[in-house]
């Protein structure tokens, strides 16, 4: 760059690196409105996105008690009936017939816990695929699970249904684990997760299972004997790890003294997740090199929606069970759903000349409610914390 100020010749390999550095944008016109044109760009991709994600919760309620679960606190008695299953078959199928554009659709199985009440899973699953062939979409089938009832019965049926993701969650070895994340029944979950992780991937049933590694300042240090175990009984190269830190959910659930106690204080986040993601690396674990609190989620996609077992459909997973979260009801189609995408918020963002628009997208709708009981705003902001993590992750990267 100084030789091109200076009016200097490059080298054959610096005019390469200029043309790369041009081509990937890195350099651009000073006659570029460069706001402008990114706004430009993601409406049009916003508008004209072909793909969609639905996630389908069999049930509210769960097997497991957890000490942090955000949603102790909603009724957890709903379920999917053949009733209900009938009416989201008809809605999906009038959403197709109206949204012709959309080829790609993927179902996420969530709860509560979705294998805690299977029985119409097979139904469902079934009538999609009718729905989908007739209209001409390819689909895949994902699941967010505890992973305990997870069998070899279900993950089939769900393979056959073009399984490509499966969530688990594990918070440190057997005993640590078992105190966290336990059976409502008492009695332990770790051995039987596990063992249901492992013909996941011993079967190849997909390419690799999405472990997530949920930490506060309870669990924290048994987190890297949980690596070593893992390092032992499984191919590490088929897990996609995660670290989650446990923070702030809404007060009235019945988690918030646990999270009050122990969940982890926003300026304490890069410096623990730095560090674990340093031990990951070096035991061999696949991690991804920039770090988001929030994306284009479900709550902003154009297409995208949670579909309660009563029926109910909300654009945010974290705000089923509450009714300032409902959108619509199955019951009655409505084409144009209500959408979190905020569009005027990217101007807040702009003027504070953050670098991490394109994967950030204005942050947590629903951290925004927590703050300030209104969506519509961008005081979850959490750009400090994320400046801190990648330039940690950047500086690792140049090692």
């Amino acid at each position: 760059i100084n030789h091109i100020e200076k009016g200097r010749a490059l080298s054959s390999k610096d005019k390469n690196e200029y043309e790369v550095l041009i081509e990937n944008e890195f350099l651009i016109s000073h006659d570029l409105d460069e706001k402008y044109t990114y706004m430009k760009t993601l409406k049009k991709e916003w508008e004209s996105n072909d793909s969609m994600a639905v996630h389908i919760l069999t049930t509210t309620n769960c097997n497991f008690d957890c000490l942090y679960c955000y949603q102790n606190g909603i009724d957890r008695t709903e379920s999917l009936t053949k009733s209900s299953v009938n009416t989201i078959l008809e809605y999906f199928k009038n959403f197709v017939e109206d949204h012709a554009h959309v080829k790609h659709i993927n179902i996420i199985l969530h709860g509560g816990e979705p294998t805690y009440h299977w029985k119409y899973t097979k139904d469902i699953l079934n009538g999609l695929k009718g729905i989908f062939e007739n209209a001409r979409i390819t689909y895949h089938t994902q699941i967010v699970t505890n992973g305990y009832l997870l069998t070899e019965e279900k993950v089939n049926l769900l393979a056959k249904h073009n399984l490509n993701r499966v969530q688990l969650t594990i918070d440190g070895l057997k005993e640590i684990h078992d105190k966290r994340r336990r059976l409502k029944t008492g009695g332990s979950s770790f051995n039987m997760i596990v063992s249901n992780m492992k013909y996941i991937v011993e079967n190849n049933i997909i390419s690799k299972v999405d472990l997530r590694i949920n930490f506060d300042y309870n669990n924290y240090n048994d987190i890297e004997p949980l690596l070593d175990y893992l390092k032992e009984i499984i191919d590490i190269k088929r897990i996609n790890l995660s670290f989650g830190w446990i923070s702030n959910t809404i007060k009235d659930t019945e988690a918030s003294d646990y999270v009050g106690k122990y969940g982890v204080q926003s300026a304490d986040v890069p410096e623990l997740y730095i560090k674990l993601f340093v031990l990951a690396k070096k035991m061999g674990f696949e991690m991804q090199y920039f770090f988001t609190f929030d994306a284009m989620c479900t709550s902003k996609q154009k297409n995208s929606f949670v579909i309660s077992p009563s029926g109910k459909i909300y654009k945010c997973l974290s705000m089923v069970g509450r009714d300032e979260g409902v959108i619509g009801h199955i019951d009655d189609y409505n084409p144009n759903l209500k959408n979190y995408y905020f569009e005027h918020l990217y101007k807040d963002c702009f003027n504070r000349n953050c670098e991490f628009i394109p994967i950030c997208h204005t942050g947590c709708r629903f951290e925004a409610y927590l703050l300030t009981n209104n969506m519509d705003n961008i005081s979850a902001c959490r750009y400090n914390e994320m400046k801190k993590v990648n330039e940690g992750l950047l500086k690792l990267l140049n090692e």
